[in-house]
């Protein structure tokens, strides 16, 4: 039984977390994408059940996620470039450890603009395992940025390197 969600995890669900981690589940979720899936949400990571395989996803590597309470949808981009999209059939009050995890994970989060950039630009992010552990920094693309927006890469980087500097100074 989690902290979040006072649902009972299925016996045989239990069992294969379980054994996969000793870690206490916070929150669960059922649902499908191209077969049957389980969330489990612990305190650092995102396990991910399959039939015959579990994935486990930090929650400082996800760069975005969204809950669409009308359609049921979970979905979320890795920095990896990964993206998920998954139809909880129960949901249960994941959706807000989903959330709640990804936020506390955050230690800076910075919106840069790109001159002459139509689009939104470019997010900065440090991120931390929520175990510890050193601080993990990302340059994503906004809505409407692309790599090929002149001045992109080069602004973010720079910016990148001011922002990290200025945080490890303290």
């Amino acid at each position: 039984m989690g902290l979040f969600d006072r649902r009972k995890l299925p016996t045989e669900v239990a069992r294969e977390v379980r054994a996969r981690t000793g870690d206490r589940v916070l929150s669960w979720a059922h649902g499908y994408d191209t077969d049957e899936v389980w969330l489990i949400g612990l305190i650092d990571r995102l396990l991910v059940g399959r039939p015959g395989s579990w994935d486990e996803v930090g929650w400082h590597r996800i760069a975005r996620g969204s809950w669409d309470r009308e359609t049921d949808v979970l979905r979320w981009t890795g920095y990896d470039r990964s993206r998920h999209r998954i139809t909880l059939d129960d949901a249960g009050d994941f959706p807000e450890l989903f959330r709640e995890r990804i936020n506390a994970s955050i230690v800076l989060q910075h919106a840069v603009t790109v001159p002459d950039d139509p689009g939104d630009g470019l997010v900065i992010a440090a991120r931390r395992r929520l175990t510890g552990g050193e601080v993990e920094w990302h340059l994503t693309l906004a809505r409407g940025t692309t790599w090929q927006t002149p001045g992109a890469r080069e602004t973010g980087e720079v910016i990148l390197e001011r922002l990290r500097n200025e945080y490890e100074r303290g």
